[in-house]
């Protein structure tokens, strides 16, 4: 294996090698990461359920990979690094300015990836936190300084080892104690602002491949089928992605950071012995804590607080835990009703009516049904 020579110049024919087939290793490879993992956790995190997730991650994936994969089928024809390509719609001058934005973009990509790698080589070499940023950095300069054939032999032993790492860990996540509604389809768990936000999330990670994806393509001989250059770099993108952005949001939540459950009567009932488990419930209680004060904010203030859903109805300890410290609200609980999970829980001396209802989705969707009968029938 010789250290590649070319740069950004146009590789000639005679240098060609390889078939389309080694694109889905080297972009499958390069999707199992940290970073691709935190990208599918954010819409759980900002209240999106685990279902309307999984959706909108399809989605933006299966978008996305269309453009990138469509500008890894020129490789072939032209030759030519994809920024270069780019001299053809900006000119050679004109060219410069995307060459710029790109750069910056993966130097703060690859900052970014050594930061979340640092503590990963940590758990492995007992070493300083720049220590593993160094080590890092210098694994990565000599691959790529080798170049093209190390690239695609690393990429393939990569996805070989991390596919199989991956999956064992998606299945395990898989396999937890979900809450129902966590996989509920009903419309009432779907926020359209969110949803929109982790499709675009997921398509723009795969976009952002498209400056530098024909680098790879570029060294196949140009007689190589476009069809297959094209589906071999989608399905490597789009499949790689998703596995890992599936996982990061089916560990998001109170999985990811109790390691135990996404249960909450489980992680109540653990959290006296297991700090992970009220670590994960104080994350909960704050996150709900934190709501509340930016609504009043917003609002002007609160009349009314209302705990609903399976843990509002049923949790007295967290309904105390997020009400405590509010009382600048107004917002006071008597502790007996509370615990007997009364309709009304606020203290006669609180300003603020503090309610637990309980809902009925059942009825709600047969009374909505029945209103769009009658529509229908008048």
């Amino acid at each position: 294996m010789n250290i590649e020579h070319r740069s950004i110049e146009f590789i000639p024919e005679c240098e060609r090698y390889g078939s389309p087939k080694r694109l889905f290793t080297v972009w499958f490879s390069v999707n199992m990461q940290v970073t691709a993992l935190l990208v599918g956790t954010l819409s759980v995190i900002e209240g999106l359920n685990l279902f309307w997730t999984f959706v909108a991650l399809i989605t933006g994936a299966v978008i996305g990979s269309i453009f990138m994969a469509a500008h890894s089928s020129q490789g072939p024809h032209l030759g030519i690094p994809q920024m270069i390509q780019s001299r053809a719609q900006f000119g050679v001058l004109g060219a410069a300015f995307p060459l710029l934005v790109v750069v910056l973009s993966y130097v703060l990509f690859f900052a970014a990836n050594s930061v979340i790698m640092r503590e990963s080589i940590k758990a492995v070499c007992p070493v300083s936190d720049d220590a593993a940023i160094v080590i890092f950095g210098v694994v990565t300069m000599c691959i790529a300084f080798v170049g093209y054939e190390l690239v695609h032999r690393v990429g393939y032993v990569l996805s070989c080892l991390s596919a199989s790492l991956f999956a064992m860990t998606l299945f395990l996540a898989l396999h937890g104690s979900f809450p129902e509604h966590i996989w509920s389809p009903a419309l009432s768990a779907f926020k359209w602002a969110t949803f929109m936000l982790a499709v675009t999330q997921a398509a723009s990670w795969s976009i952002g491949f498209g400056p530098l994806v024909a680098d790879y393509s570029r060294y196949i001989p140009k007689t190589a089928s476009t069809a297959q250059t094209f589906w071999y770099s989608y399905l490597g993108q789009a499949v790689g992605s998703l596995f890992v952005m599936l996982l990061g949001a089916s560990l998001s939540g109170l999985l990811g950071v109790s390691e135990i459950s996404s249960d909450m009567r489980e992680l109540l009932d653990r959290e006296a012995g297991d700090v992970r488990a009220a670590e994960a419930v104080a994350m909960f209680c704050y996150h709900i804590k934190k709501c509340i004060g930016a609504f009043a904010a917003a609002l002007g203030g609160l009349d009314t607080l209302v705990f609903a859903g399976g843990i509002g109805e049923n949790a007295p300890q967290i309904r105390s835990r997020v009400c405590e410290g509010l009382g600048f609200l107004g917002v006071e609980i008597d502790e007996k009703g509370n615990a007997a999970n009364a309709a009304m829980i606020s203290s006669t001396n609180g300003r603020v009516a503090v309610r637990v209802i309980r809902t009925d989705e059942e009825l709600m969707i047969a009374k909505m049904v029945c209103r769009l009968l009658e529509k229908g029938g008048g």
